[in-house]
């Protein structure tokens, strides 16, 4: 049997909220994680194990299922310190979205 994981990162989401000026999300989904309390002493080293090549930005978010992140409860919890999770767009640059999948079965 092959066992699939997959791992998506989003650096930085299409989405944007508005509070002064236009912010883009920026950080890394790894997906479903039910062990949410220890997420917070993850690193981007564990997470992508030997794929150092793989793009990962703190803070590191997961979701109960294989929903999406909820940008608007991540903006509303932090929107006193924006920069934690994103960054304000600047004229000539675009939010991007950046999903990798891999197959780390055996």
């Amino acid at each position: 049997m092959t066992n699939y994981f997959t791992l998506f990162l989003i650096i930085i989401c299409c989405t944007l909220l508005t509070a002064e000026y236009p912010y883009c999300f920026r950080f890394t989904w790894i997906g479903p994680f039910q062990d949410k309390k220890n997420i917070a002493d993850l690193t981007c080293e564990q997470i992508r194990e030997d794929l150092t090549y793989i793009p990962c930005r703190r803070p590191i978010v997961a979701t109960d299922n294989d929903g999406v992140p909820d940008t608007t409860d991540l903006w509303l919890r932090h929107k006193n310190k924006p920069n934690k999770f994103g960054c304000p767009m600047t004229p000539g640059q675009a939010c991007v979205k950046y999903t990798y999948t891999y197959n780390k079965g055996g």
